[in-house]
């Protein structure tokens, strides 16, 4: 496997101008929305750099900071010139091996544990990067950096809830390749604001990056894992994702399959379009259970289906979230005007891999 620096690696989540016209088009048709949030997955964005990064081959030790900065010119510079859109910027990062899912399912994501540990000078050099993300958000107009000890899911319900409640009924965009985050797609009824993931994917030199929406939901995580899906079955009840994901499997969190992944959706399906159970958020996990065949239930039981299910769904991580201090740290955007100061940071650091100030 040949190796990369950091721009060529954080590059890939940059969707080409012509493709995000497309994805854009397809999941906002009819909008007349003038702002929108982009939410960007910085552990989804930083994750390649654990399997073929050779840092030798940057030209500044701040290159991964600048290219992760440089994506809100990059987006930002897009949606203006040609919607008239304005934009601000969450950028998340979590190691996702946050205690209270590890509370409930020990092995929680535990490969990336490991890779963090067997290479831990990368996993330093990447947080010594976001440090200095960190550093320049906050004198970048609309720009905020979270970094949490919770799944970058948790966090992200947590910034669609702060919205709903000061009525902020923007439009968000997730920049991320983990499908784990696919629930916040299905939840955007709960959030009142539309949710929509921007998947980049790169072949060749061609830009095969796709919108998931909550009208291919389902289809885009059976894509994903590359299993068939019946398009004749549409389960109308996407609230439903992070029960689908605890009772068959999650490799993205290193959850093992206990149902085959047709089935859970089938079962699903039959339950919801005959009124057995109830199509929306369902907290009711036991209920649901009860309802699959003798033989699925006795081996969603013993897998603890229920335990993985508080593991990694998004809403129940929320609720330990918001009675806990760490949230009391998050400070959102600090819009700190200050032209002089933000132009010797980037003197200071950047000067090999220089920022794109005037398109932010």
């Amino acid at each position: 496997m040949f190796s990369l620096g950091s721009v060529q690696l954080i590059a890939q989540n940059y969707i080409k101008y012509n493709r995000l016209v497309e994805l854009t088009n397809f999941a906002f048709a009819g909008s007349d929305a003038s702002e929108c949030d982009i939410l960007i997955d910085l552990n989804s964005v930083l994750l390649p750099l654990y399997n073929t990064y050779d840092m030798s081959l940057d030209k500044s030790e701040w290159e991964i900071a600048s290219t992760i900065i440089n994506m809100i010119a990059h987006y930002r510079s897009f949606y203006w010139s040609n919607y008239k859109v304005r934009t601000r910027f969450y950028f998340i990062y979590s190691d996702n091996l946050g205690q209270y899912n590890k509370m409930y399912f020990p092995s929680y994501n535990e490969k990336f544990a490991v890779k963090t540990t067997s290479k831990q000078f990368i996993y330093n050099h990447i947080k010594k990067n976001l440090n200095i993300v960190s550093l320049i958000a906050s004198y970048i107009n609309d720009v905020c950096y979270f970094e949490s000890n919770f799944d970058v899911s948790t966090m992200m319900t947590y910034v669609m809830n702060e919205k709903l409640k000061s009525q902020q009924f923007i439009p968000n965009i997730i920049i991320t390749k983990d499908m784990v985050l696919g629930q916040l797609v299905g939840l955007e009824s709960m959030f009142q604001q539309n949710v929509t993931i921007f998947r980049p994917k790169k072949l060749n030199g061609e830009d095969l990056s796709y919108p998931i929406t909550i009208g291919n939901l389902y289809e885009s995580l059976f894509y994903h894992y590359k299993v068939q899906f019946n398009k004749d079955k549409k389960l109308e009840a996407p609230e439903l994702y992070s029960f689908l994901l605890a009772c068959s499997k999650c490799p993205e969190r290193d959850m093992k399959s206990i149902l085959n992944i047709t089935s859970v959706y089938n079962t699903l399906y039959e339950l919801t379009t005959h009124n057995i159970i109830y199509s929306g958020y369902n907290t009711d996990i036991m209920n649901i259970i009860q309802c699959f065949d003798e033989k699925s239930k006795m081996s969603l039981l013993k897998s603890n289906a229920i335990s993985r299910f508080k593991a990694i769904d998004a809403v129940y991580q929320y609720s330990i979230l918001n009675n806990n201090p760490e949230r009391l740290a998050f400070k959102g955007f600090m819009n700190l005007y200050d032209p002089s100061g933000l132009h010797n940071i980037a003197d200071k650091y950047f000067k090999e891999c220089p920022l794109y100030l005037e398109r932010m």
